[in-house]
């Protein structure tokens, strides 16, 4: 069982006032325990923490996106050792490698990541490189191909692990042609690993893969919504696919399109402490 607490940036309750109190207010009622980051300079938390690999581990790495690294943008980039800073984070390595926490999917004894990786390192040999984060992670990457409609490389709005060798994929089914090939080829990598649910909603939108974007609490999934009452077409059958997925827990949903169009949700905006390993 996890002990863990849920961090967010202090920029998030100035910035999207709304989505945060939603958010806090849900993790609230689910008895969850969160606060905010002693230090951060935008609100995508996931993307410049360290990663957990479990057992209250966590590996470090330098966070320099690309996507960042203009006069506009890198004033935005948080170090990852002050965020981290008085948080009691146990890192069982630091690596020398560029990477964006995004682009971290735990998958039981496996980890998810986009191709972009290798085009983030250059200065490393592919099999050097997927060494290196192995024996980090104590876990086997498996690489998939970036979405290149999505600019950032980041797996976690292509792939949501339930557990149990169960992975959810995102709708590019729905998509069109192209992207129903898309889906063809992450199935044929990733179906040797994992029994896949592909997910499918009531219109094809282009903010859909916000959905596999969202926070798992111990009793609860909290899901971004499109529509401020929660009932865009989406947003029902969202909920209704989530709550078959995990009937054991309750379904929330928050109105985050304000956060969707900046590019993220609500697994982009969150991170987890491990406090303890609990038996």
């Amino acid at each position: 069982m996890r002990s863990e607490k849920i961090y967010l940036s202090e920029w998030l309750q100035k910035d999207f006032t709304d989505v945060y109190g939603a958010l806090c207010g849900i993790l609230d009622r689910c008895g969850a325990p969160y606060g905010l980051l002693p230090y951060s300079k935008d609100i995508w938390c996931r993307d410049y923490m360290p990663v957990h690999i479990g057992g209250g581990k966590y590996v470090g790495f330098k966070y320099f996106p690309d996507y960042m690294d203009n006069e506009k943008e890198r004033k935005y980039i948080t170090e990852q050792e002050k965020a981290a800073e008085g948080l009691n984070i146990h890192f069982s390595t630091i690596l020398d490698v560029v990477m964006d926490g995004g682009n971290y999917v735990r998958c039981g004894d496996k980890v998810v990541m986009t191709d972009k990786i290798l085009t983030e390192n250059p200065h490393l040999r592919p099999l050097r490189l997927l060494a290196l984060l192995e024996d980090a992670f104590q876990a086997q990457v498996i690489l998939i191909p970036w979405d290149d409609c999505e600019p950032y490389g980041h797996a976690d709005g292509m792939v949501a692990y339930v557990g149990d060798s169960r992975i959810l994929l995102n709708n590019y089914r729905q998509m069109g042609k192209r992207s129903a090939e898309f889906a063809d080829r992450l199935i044929k990598i990733l179906s040797p690993y994992f029994d896949i649910v592909e997910l499918k909603y009531s219109d094809p939108l282009k903010g859909s893969w916000c959905y596999i974007n969202y926070v798992n609490t111990a009793e609860s999934i909290i899901l971004p919504a499109l529509s401020e009452n929660l009932e865009h077409g989406c947003d029902c059958s969202a909920r209704e696919q989530m709550q078959n997925i995990f009937p054991e827990k309750t379904i929330h949903q928050v109105y985050a399109a304000p956060l969707i169009k900046k590019g993220g949700a609500l697994h982009c905006v969150t991170w987890e402490h491990c406090l303890a390993s609990v038996q």
